[in-house]
C-alpha cells in the first residue's frame, strides 16, 4: 500500500512555477528573460521526470509561451480606419 506522501502530486512544482511567474521581467530585459527561460525549461524537465500531472506540465509550458510572447517586439499601432 502506498503511503499518503507517495500519492500526493508534486505540489512544490506548482509553487515553484508561481514563484517563477513573479520573476517575469517587468520591462524588456533579455538577460533576465534568458535566465527565466532556462529555469522554466528545467522546471518542465523535472515535472516530466517526477511524473507531474498533465495540468502541471501544461501550466509550465504555457508560462514558457508567455515568456516567448513577452519578448516579441511591440506590434505597430494601427492607424485610423478610413
Amino acid at each position: 500500500m502506498q503511503s499518503p506522501v507517495e500519492t500526493v502530486p508534486p505540489r512544490s512544482l506548482m509553487v515553484e512555477l508561481i514563484d517563477l511567474l513573479g520573476d517575469f521581467p517587468p520591462e524588456r530585459n533579455r538577460r533576465q528573460a534568458e535566465v527565466l527561460g532556462i529555469r522554466l525549461a528545467d522546471l518542465e524537465s523535472r515535472a516530466r521526470t517526477q511524473g507531474a500531472p498533465p495540468e502541471t506540465v501544461a501550466a509550465i509550458k504555457g508560462a514558457r509561451v508567455l515568456l516567448d510572447l513577452a519578448e516579441l517586439p511591440p506590434m505597430p499601432q494601427a492607424g485610423p480606419n478610413p
